[in-house]
């Protein structure tokens, strides 16, 4: 076999896995970006069971995913954050759960990440509360609404 044909080959095979290897770190920073905590009160399989356990909490959104009903009671994309809209309900006696959802709305992801600025400088259960609203209702307003349409 001919050295020129080799070393020409190796070095394809090199360029085509750098190149592979670039785009896939783009495409995994790309989805990074849209990954959003939800903080999920509870997985149900009827709304009537659904409306049952939050009867007492004003601010949950809820979605439908794989013919379940889940509450989802915050949304953000710094854990720290969600911890401390977490507590606002473990005070209440709530379990909840942090899942990871990748959301591609740029729109919300903008209003998100300047609320979750506000809510890391937040220190009082009411400021938390209420960004946290602002939060849910913004994600409610800009996907669950169009997605219905």
């Amino acid at each position: 076999m001919n050295k020129g044909f080799l070393t020409a080959a190796v070095v394809v095979m090199i360029l085509g896995v750098t190149s592979a290897k670039v785009l896939f770190d783009k495409t995994n920073e790309s989805r990074n970006k849209n990954n959003t905590y939800m903080l999920e009160l509870g997985s149900y399989d009827t709304k009537e069971s659904l409306v049952h356990d939050t009867r007492d909490i004003n601010d949950f959104i809820v979605l439908k995913e794989n013919n379940k009903f889940l509450a989802v009671v915050g949304l953000s994309k710094n854990k720290d954050n969600l911890e401390k809209v977490s507590k606002l309900y473990n005070n209440l006696g709530y379990n909840l759960f942090i899942k990871t959802k990748n959301i591609t709305n740029k729109a919300f992801n903008t209003n998100l990440e300047q609320f979750d600025k506000l809510l890391k400088d937040a220190k009082r259960d009411d400021e938390i509360r209420t960004i946290n609203s602002v939060i849910l209702s913004s994600y409610e307003e800009l996907i669950i609404n169009k997605e219905s349409m």
